[in-house]
């Protein structure tokens, strides 16, 4: 343990390098600084790419020592870090029951597209991207979500296991998981045609999503909103008077993210 504590800090000077040191470098790169240091006769230019190759070796040396070394004994004594492919169902469930419990509460996916700009990611925090496709952008086009990892929440989750043994995975595995569920099985387009947002008078708006899958639901005395997620071949009631409007992308990754899904009566 205390190698892999060594090792973990290791991994945190190497942030703080890249965060000052190096930050400082491709700044001055970017500015077209050319002039020389005072500790080393390079430019900023000659110098971005000596750090990059070290750097990357030096990772190589880390990654090396935790699954070469590291890893294989604290398997010897009864600690193991699990992917989601080697869980059993029991953990399995107990992953689910922590999702929807622990972390539905504080995600919130950021979708990231050509109408709005590439989200502010905090110093050293822990993020996933989560790829989509889009029948109506081109191939060249990137589109996708950004998941922040709670930084509250410990990195490191223990799983159920048998006497004697500890086994562990990482939150992100957890969110995964389950985001992979919610997000990577829709093409974008067909996402947002099947998301809509109803709001009226509450018995309008009830009657009008009867049956439907709802999320997010909102009441302001008499009137309430609601977002509702169509299934293949669902439809609202359309003789209702209520307001249907489409939602844009990032609205409808908090809505199907942020919650357990309900089902009207």
């Amino acid at each position: 343990m205390e190698r892999l504590r060594f090792l973990a800090i290791t991994g945190s000077n190497l942030d703080e390098f890249f965060m000052v040191r190096v930050a400082g470098v491709k700044a001055q790169v970017n500015s077209k600084y050319k002039q020389k240091g005072n500790d080393f006769d390079l430019t900023p230019q000659e110098l971005l790419p000596l750090l990059e190759e070290k750097t990357h070796r030096f990772m190589e040396r880390q990654y090396s020592c935790l699954h070469r070394s590291i890893l294989p004994a604290l398997e010897k004594q009864g600690i193991r870090f699990l992917s989601v492919e080697e869980m059993d169902g029991r953990q399995k469930e107990y992953l689910s029951q922590y999702f929807q419990r622990v972390l539905f509460p504080v995600l919130t996916p950021l979708a990231v597209d050509s109408s709005r700009p590439f989200p502010l990611l905090a110093n050293k925090s822990l993020n996933i991207a989560v790829c989509l496709k889009s029948k109506e952008h081109n191939k060249e086009e990137k589109v996708f979500a950004i998941v922040q990892v709670p930084s509250i929440l410990p990195r490191f989750l223990e799983l159920p296991a048998n006497a004697g043994v500890r086994q562990f995975t990482l939150l992100e595995e957890v969110i995964i998981l389950h985001e992979g569920k919610i997000l990577l099985v829709e093409e974008t387009q067909e996402l947002l045609e099947r998301v809509r947002y109803v709001s009226g008078k509450a018995e309008e708006v009830d009657a009008a999503v009867a049956g439907l899958e709802t999320h997010h639901p909102e009441t302001l005395g008499r009137s309430k909103g609601v977002t509702v997620f169509l299934k293949p071949g669902q439809k609202m009631d359309e003789s209702r008077d209520v307001s249907v409007q489409m939602v844009n992308l990032q609205k409808a990754f908090v809505a199907l993210c942020g919650e357990e899904a309900h089902h009207e009566a």
